[in-house]
């Protein structure tokens, strides 16, 4: 709230151009008139910038070097940060969502090459890089021949090329800070292992009418044979070992919720999990794998699950999840979903249609209600089946079937999304 109208907006409200051809359009709005004045950067003093036209505003705001279109500017960034990681023969990496965030950052962008020191390198890569992108916006570089980090960053600053070298001190300074306290915080972690830190999700509440995240743990350990059953999982004795991998993965999956790295950087929650497990003379590739795949697909166009093991855990995780929250009256409502349950449904049906898995739906959240530590009812139960069929729809539809087929499929075999998938894709030919 930046002046006596109380307004609420993140940054300080300075001016507004409201512009219909040569018109202004008047409006007030947080104590502020609109009009046809803009200012230029500050690094040229923030000079007062008439617009006559709306028109003319693209021209006018290039000629002091902003760069006003979107998509310019993106491309713009991106030849730049190649340009500077080319220049030490490196390759930067270019996370769309970071990319698109820098875009938006800055108007006049001006990539500048940044290194730190080797030793850092000694923390997992999932760690250094969390870092650069999440918290500092850099982009990591990268050997093109071996695919391992190099000690090198490019960050994009707002504005024109002066005094790059001071500015590329204080990036690192910044840098150097942050990887110390990730190397501190993983130091921490290390010196016991994953296992023990199992007791402690006791501490942090899952939902206070569901219990801790220890009881969650325990619930997805018991839910792993259910779970395996539904999905009809080979020959017995192939069974029996997805079973055992599985209730091990279970039993670590949500420890590393309680280490101080993951208290930090929580985006880092299973990646750190498999690092720290890994560190076990006795781990395995299995489990390893399917501490960090349980909670895939993080987001639209993620990886999912896909190791047997890995993917039973993932479908109990959510499917407690959802059960769970629709029994104690939290489903969503209108865009508010706290819990991200949209996400965790569309997770469930992506696994079994990736993946070619039968499964029921209603009889897997049947199978977690049941260990639920609260009185259900049917009506929660058909209520989180319809949650999920309606986001089995949106799946359908965003593979690029047809609106009619999906409604059709989803009529008979909506229980089943793998099933429902693969009739949809031969309805679909046929129509």
């Amino acid at each position: 709230r930046w002046n006596a109208t109380n307004i609420a907006f993140a940054r300080p409200l300075q001016w507004y151009v409201a512009l219909l051809g040569s018109q202004v359009i008047p409006f007030e709005y947080a104590g502020i008139v609109s009009g046809n004045i803009s200012l230029g950067p500050r690094g040229e003093g923030s000079p007062e910038i008439k617009i006559d036209h709306a028109d003319h505003y693209e021209f006018l705001i290039t000629h002091h070097k902003i760069i006003v279109d979107v998509a310019l500017r993106r491309a713009e960034i991106e030849k730049q940060v190649k340009s500077v990681a080319d220049s030490i023969g490196g390759a930067a990496s270019f996370e769309p969502g970071l990319l698109d965030e820098v875009t938006n950052l800055v108007e006049q962008p001006t990539a500048i090459l940044g290194s730190f020191d080797d030793d850092y390198l000694k923390l997992p890569g999932t760690v250094l890089i969390t870092v650069m992108r999440k918290h500092q916006r850099y982009f990591p570089v990268f050997n093109p021949k071996t695919a391992k980090l190099k000690p090198n960053f490019v960050a994009v600053r707002n504005g024109p090329d002066a005094d790059n070298d001071l500015v590329q001190i204080g990036n690192e300074g910044v840098l150097r800070a942050r990887f110390a306290d990730a190397n501190y915080f993983y130091q921490q972690d290390i010196k016991q292992p994953l296992e023990s830190y199992v007791p402690k999700l006791v501490t942090l509440t899952f939902q206070s009418k569901l219990g801790s995240m220890l009881d969650k743990t325990e619930r997805l350990k018991k839910l792993v044979e259910p779970i395996s059953k539904l999905l009809n999982l080979g020959n017995e004795v192939q069974r029996d070992a997805e079973i055992r991998t599985a209730k091990k993965i279970a039993h670590l999956c949500k420890a590393d919720l309680v280490t101080s790295m993951v208290v930090d950087f929580t985006s880092l929650q299973g990646e750190m999990g498999r690092e720290y497990y890994k560190l076990d003379p006795q781990a395995t590739d299995a489990v390893a794998d399917g501490i960090y795949e349980h909670y895939l697909p993080r987001y639209a166009g993620d990886e999912v699950a896909h190791n047997n093991s890995s993917i039973i855990v993932a479908l109990a995780d959510k499917l407690d999840s959802i059960a769970g929250l629709f029994a104690v009256g939290l489903g969503p409502k209108g865009n508010a979903d706290p819990f991200a349950l949209r996400r965790a449904a569309i997770g469930v049906v992506q696994t079994l249609i990736e993946n070619d898995k039968r499964f029921s739906l209603r009889n897997g959240l049947l199978a977690a209600m049941q260990l639920l530590p609260v009185k259900w009812d049917k009506a929660a139960l058909d209520a989180a089946h319809g949650f999920i069929m309606d986001r089995a729809k949106v799946v359908l539809g965003d593979l690029g079937l047809r609106y009619d087929v999906v409604d059709a499929v989803l009529a008979e075999h909506g229980d089943d999304p793998a099933t429902a998938h693969a009739n949809a894709l031969q309805l679909n030919e046929a129509v």
